[in-house]
């Protein structure tokens, strides 16, 4: 794994992490160029919605501890970053 793919709050995560084959940690994969075909094959087998990527390098995914290791290991990912839920903020 190259933690330095991984922002600090998923690595946060994957500590805790009790089933490495649950698709349990919402992300966003940010790739170096527009993948080609095969990397698109290796996101849909990973269940990455790849829709039309034209021009894409950015993708949001449910995956498992197992996928973000898999995941920071390719040369092509540039970086796996978490997604939070944004709370909107009430001024009253």
């Amino acid at each position: 794994m190259i933690w330095q793919k991984v922002d600090a709050a998923l690595a946060s995560e994957l500590g805790s992490a009790q089933n490495l084959d649950a698709p349990q940690f919402s992300v966003f994969i940010q790739t170096s160029r527009t993948p080609g075909p095969s990397e698109c094959d290796y996101l849909s087998k990973l269940g990455v919605p790849t829709g039309n990527n034209a021009q894409k390098q950015i993708f949001t995914a449910t995956v498992s501890a197992r996928d973000i290791h898999s995941l920071s290991d390719q040369s092509w990912v540039r970086a796996v970053r978490l997604s939070r839920k944004l709370q909107i903020a009430v001024n009253t």
